[in-house]
């Protein structure tokens, strides 16, 4: 029967962790917990528990809330919660193998060093064959990446992905980082823009209260000119009125009768004029309360030189 020493098998993950990496994140979740599955039933039936090891339970015990309320309450992809499910199983088996080294402590210190060196050295190499390899673009180990080449700013590079998530992943992840910053950068201009429409609104009625005001006073300034000049015209016109009247009534009969006039009448009331003056002819002079009657006896007509005053 085959026997493995307690020391070779704590440090089997270590021996051959460039081998673990290249695997795809279902198989590494299924080996780790296969292997803490053993580690646990074999090894685990004392554990020490330090500070570290309460913190990262606390740690995880925050994770896994998010992780259930994120998952029944918000509105995230199926494939993210799975993979968050993932890394939360891996930190726990990590935890918990923790204690399980520290209770047992059966690892020398200068092996997990040696050993960690070694997988390093041959990460290494193999990405230094990949990069003198004109032939190899894109080598894959069990579908995880292991180095590719690709255009990164216009030069055509080769990269190593050895130590990386699945490439497919991080371009999923970098898609979807894409969107959200899409959307919060679309959100944030949506409100800029609803921010300047209020802001405009506000500024465009202050500008028509403003150009009211002014048609307002400008109007007041018109009304008050019209005013004025009714007034002056209504005055102006008083004052021709009046001079009109008093004009009229220098000219009525009766009020030249009455400053000592008199006029030549036929016996009907007629007026007559100087033409009508006849020799042996019946007139009436009249005066303001007065009338007589004449008889005309001989008519002579004046000569206006020698008419004196």
């Amino acid at each position: 029967m085959l026997q493995i020493k307690k020391e070779d098998f704590l440090l089997f993950p270590i021996v051959f962790f460039w081998i673990l990496v290249f695997l795809p994140k279902y198989v590494q979740l299924v080996f780790f917990c296969l292997y803490f599955t053993v580690l646990a039933s074999q090894y685990g039936r004392k554990k020490k528990y330090d500070t570290f090891f309460l913190l990262q339970m606390i740690y995880l015990v925050i994770f896994g809330i998010s992780i259930l309320f994120n998952g029944f309450i918000g509105s995230h992809e199926t494939v993210r919660i799975f993979a968050a499910l993932n890394t939360w199983v891996i930190n726990c088996i990590a935890v918990g193998s923790y204690a399980i080294y520290k209770s047992e402590n059966v690892i020398s210190s200068n092996k997990v060093s040696k050993y960690c060196f070694i997988n390093l050295v041959i990460l290494i190499t193999l990405n230094l064959i990949y990069q003198l390899s004109a032939s190899a673009k894109n080598v894959s180990i069990l579908g995880h990446t292991l180095c590719g080449a690709d255009w990164v700013e216009g030069v055509y590079t080769t990269r190593f992905y050895g130590f990386l998530a699945d490439r497919a992943e991080q371009e999923r992840i970098l898609l979807d980082l894409q969107q959200n910053i899409r959307k919060n950068m679309q959100k944030r201009f949506d409100l800029c823009y609803n921010g300047l429409e209020q802001y405009n609104f506000v500024l465009e009625q202050g500008l028509a209260r403003r150009n009211w005001q002014k048609s307002q006073g400008q109007l007041q300034q018109v009304q008050d000119a019209i005013r004025q000049q009714v007034q002056k015209r209504l005055h102006s016109a008083e004052l021709q009125l009046g001079h009109a009247a008093a004009l009229t009534g220098s000219l009525d009969p009766y009020k030249v009768l009455a400053r000592g006039y008199t006029m030549v009448t036929a016996a009907n009331g007629t007026i007559l004029n100087a033409d009508d003056l006849q020799p042996e002819k019946t007139i009436y002079v009249r005066s303001a309360s007065r009338r007589a009657k004449c008889r005309v006896e001989a008519v002579e007509e004046i000569n206006e030189n020698t008419q004196k005053f």
